[in-house]
């Protein structure tokens, strides 16, 4: 592309991802407008099918609460619980749930403090997660912040979502000092998890009057300037990126004069959903025979982690999910794995899985497309007999 490495689409957040895999802990800082911030971060997040969620909340205690209580959370943390138990009993899982639940109170008590003896989990946590609602378990996470959160990381294989923070526009110094250094501390207790923060340029003045010497040291790696964006349908109203000429260097750090704060390009043909997405649906609706049976990021009526279920190009009236897959989905175990299980849930509510490579879109579309017509054909076949 011609770009060196502060300006990829993507490299920098991928950096702090990769400092965060390491263990170290990081709060990416986005600097400028919360919607570009919000766009930013969304597509960079879904791109990589991870859970996130977006909040806006004013104090710490709301944005704690937000976002324990966010998608399926509870959920999928109730069935990892009963699953690990139901492994220790010998048992289904769905029997032991059913019998958990057919408990009265006071003998539900007492299974609790068993299940926390044999799979090494506090009674307060396993009481929180066998609660019907997400409440108790924000309750549990307040009740003994930050050492409940670690303890969750530390039993549970289930995703934290990950978030950005849009601090309010009317903070004052105190409060985004509060909500950055309890960022930065949660940062610090679960150093993997996606953590950011959509500041002005105004704000990121007003909290540096206030941090203390470590808050700034502990921020200044993940510092990014947002660029704006080219002109596209899915921007925010008024955002654009600057034309040509109008580029500027990045600004320097006031922490180090010599040192420029990265500052981050995106493009939705790029850095987006995906452009290979774009070049297949439009080719799929150019052609009669698959035109209109395709749509773009379908979604399914189902829960996957903390969202609905979506598919890349989904044939609702052929039941055919076609995902097409980046890098990202072979970058890691966890994605890979995440990949399969999205697999094995479209296939149990009646999907045909397509995938296809995205470098096969661009240098074998022929290829591709014939396996789409093979599919087509016999679901079409299929549903006429």
């Amino acid at each position: 592309m011609g770009k060196d490495f502060d300006h990829n689409q993507g490299l920098v957040l991928a950096r702090h991802r990769q400092r965060r895999l390491q263990g170290v802990p990081t709060l990416s800082v986005l600097i400028g407008e919360s919607e570009v911030a919000r766009w930013c971060w969304t597509r960079w997040q879904s791109a990589s099918a991870l859970p996130f969620v977006c909040s806006e909340a004013a104090t710490w205690e709301a944005l704690l609460g937000g976002w324990l209580s966010s998608g399926a959370l509870h959920a999928e943390l109730w069935l990892q619980l009963m699953a690990r138990a139901a492994v220790r009993e010998g048992v289904a899982r769905e029997e032991l749930e059913a019998r958990f639940r057919s408990h009265a109170e006071g003998q539900r008590q007492r299974v609790i403090e068993q299940l926390s003896a044999r799979l090494g989990w506090s009674a307060s946590l396993i009481a929180a997660i066998a609660s019907e609602k997400p409440e108790p378990l924000v309750d549990w996470a307040r009740a003994a912040y930050p050492a409940s959160l670690s303890e969750l990381a530390s039993v549970s294989e289930v995703v934290l979502p990950g978030v950005l923070l849009s601090a309010p526009r009317a903070a004052s110094a105190g409060e985004l000092c509060e909500l950055l250094g309890q960022l930065l501390r949660l940062s610090e207790v679960l150093p993997r998890l996606e953590l950011a923060c959509a500041l002005s340029e105004a704000q990121l003045v007003r909290w540096r009057q206030e941090a203390d010497a470590r808050q700034l040291h502990l921020i200044k790696e993940g510092l990014i300037r947002l660029e704006p964006a080219p002109d596209d349908p899915d921007l925010p109203r008024g955002v654009r990126r600057r034309r040509s000429g109008e580029h500027q260097r990045p600004a320097a750090s006031e922490d180090e004069p010599g040192r420029a704060i990265p500052c981050l390009e995106y493009d939705a043909d790029e850095f987006a959903r995906s452009r290979a997405e774009r070049v297949l649906f439009e080719h799929l609706e150019a052609r009669p025979r698959t035109q209109g049976l395709f749509a773009l990021n379908g979604m399914i009526p189902e829960p996957f982690g903390t969202r609905p279920l979506e598919v890349d190009l989904l044939s609702e009236p052929l039941h055919v999910a076609l995902e097409i897959d980046g890098y990202h989905h072979f970058r890691d175990a966890a994605a890979y794995r995440r990949d399969r299980d999205k697999d094995v849930l479209l296939q149990r509510l009646g999907y045909t899985v397509v995938r296809v490579l995205a470098s096969d879109v661009e240098a074998e579309l022929q290829y591709v497309t014939d396996t789409i017509d093979r599919v087509v054909e016999h679901e079409q076949r299929r549903r006429a007999e």
